[in-house]
């Protein structure tokens, strides 16, 4: 199909996830290191699921996905502030996205944020 009236491919396509242009090893990869997160999270190795995600979101900062991501893991350190930092960040990216300002809405109730955890739980339906 034409993109904008020239011949596309798979690398002129944007994943919101991904953050970036979506190439079948960039994609490949970048799934295999979200499921890692995953996996690490499901573990209960939080501290390693943390360092996965920073990797994430270093080398792909414009992934709201890999910032939500790096927000979950904090909070299951307890690291709450951390979480909200790359949760906002998650929203700023993806701004439309229910399911991040969710997790930010129930991050700032964890921090006696209550104002903004409002506005952000109702932006969230």
């Amino acid at each position: 199909l034409p993109l904008l009236g020239r011949k596309s491919n798979s690398r002129d396509l944007v994943s919101p996830f991904l953050g970036g242009p979506a190439s079948k090893e960039n994609g490949c990869e970048i799934s295999k290191r979200y499921l890692d997160v995953l996996a690490a999270a499901s573990a209960k190795k939080h501290a390693e699921a943390v360092s996965l995600a920073k990797g994430l979101t270093a080398s792909n900062p414009d992934a709201p996905m890999a910032w939500c991501l790096l927000g979950m893991a904090h909070v299951r350190l307890d690291s709450n502030e951390e979480a909200a930092t790359a949760l906002e960040k998650s929203v700023r990216l993806s701004p439309g996205n229910a399911a991040f300002q969710l997790q930010l809405g129930f991050n700032y109730i964890i921090l006696g944020r209550n104002e903004e955890a409002f506005a952000a739980l109702t932006r969230s339906h």
